[in-house]
């Protein structure tokens, strides 16, 4: 029998792979830009110094930096201190207590992370207000418990899919109650749309009195007869609000925008798609100019979502968009 501690490592190193979907800046280094640096001759002069170059040359797109480092401080954006002297007196500005100009690599965009920031502070001393909920988000910080309960609800899905001899299958979750709200596998060899998730949004409408598609059985890929059904519509949310949702393949453009449409929470997918829209082509729930964002988080049981592709577990290979 296999030692629990060796048991407990590997478990731990296969959890590690889920990894949060997010914009590009919060993963992008901060990039550099080269100034000119000069140092301050007399220390009493420092604070004289630096009104007046703040008032008669302001660098806004370095505000994220501090303008003094020690007896150092930040003079322009440049590549050379040639007539840096005369660059200064032709706006005026003091330089006789000024000397040993040189040129430094600063940060050139503001630290979003905290790893960010520990990168830029290293090259010259920046601000920065460090968001827990986005670190959280960066760092894939999760519980043991909350861990169980995200990979319990994608077996339900890997477990839809075999059942109904799919490829791809989608669950939605009530995180508040931890309770079942929709199931479907995937049904888009009978009709285009009706992938996985746009059946597993279509069946929250139902819940909520609504629902655009003729329910399908059992036996068509689609159940819900695990889920939650309102006794008044009105007192439930809108469609997917505050839901999280499970499924076994990156949602497409399609699916993606739908689960935006229908504000859900959060979502979980555990294989990637070469046409996916959630980290594979596109980032669609990062887009600024939608409405409504969720959180994405990538390969949750990647393994066993693959092995869905295996023709000994599907009976009815599909399309993998």
């Amino acid at each position: 029998m296999e030692p629990a501690s060796k048991k407990m490592k590997l478990d731990t190193t296969a959890r590690i792979r889920m990894e949060t979907v997010v914009d590009c800046p919060l993963t992008q280094d901060v990039g550099t830009v080269n100034v000119c640096v000069g140092r301050i001759l007399e220390k009493k002069h420092t604070r004289s110094i630096i009104l007046d170059l703040n008032s008669k040359h302001p660098i806004p797109a370095l505000s994220h930096l501090k303008r003094i480092k020690n007896d150092r401080i930040i003079l322009c954006i440049r590549n050379t201190v040639d007539d840096v002297a005369k660059f200064l007196v032709d706006l005026n500005i003091d330089c006789t207590h000024l000397g040993d100009f040189a040129i430094v690599e600063v940060a050139k965009n503001a630290p979003i992370t905290r790893k960010q920031f520990e990168s830029a502070n290293a090259k010259w001393p920046c601000n920065f207000h460090e968001d827990k909920q986005l670190e959280k988000l960066v760092n894939n910080i999760f519980s043991v418990e909350e861990l169980d309960l995200h990979e319990k609800w994608m077996r339900v899905a890997v477990k839809t899919a075999k059942e109904f001899g799919r490829i791809c299958a989608s669950v939605v979750v009530d995180p508040s109650t931890d309770s079942l709200v929709a199931k479907s596998a995937d049904n888009r060899d009978n009709h285009p749309m009706q992938h996985s998730v746009m059946l597993a949004v279509d069946l929250v409408a139902r819940s909520q009195g609504g629902g655009a598609w003729p329910l399908l059985s059992i036996g068509q890929y689609n159940t819900v007869t695990e889920c939650k059904v309102l006794d008044d519509p009105d007192d439930g949310p809108y469609l997917c609000t505050g839901y999280d949702v499970y499924t076994t393949r990156e949602p497409c453009i399609m699916c993606s925008m739908a689960l935006i449409h229908s504000r859900a929470k959060r979502v979980f997918y555990g294989a990637p798609s070469k046409n996916g829209s959630l980290g594979s082509t596109a980032k669609i729930h990062t887009v600024k100019e939608l409405n409504h964002h969720y959180q994405a988080f990538r390969g949750l049981l990647r393994e066993d979502c693959e092995r869905l592709f295996d023709k000994s577990v599907v009976s009815n290979k599909q399309s993998t968009s």
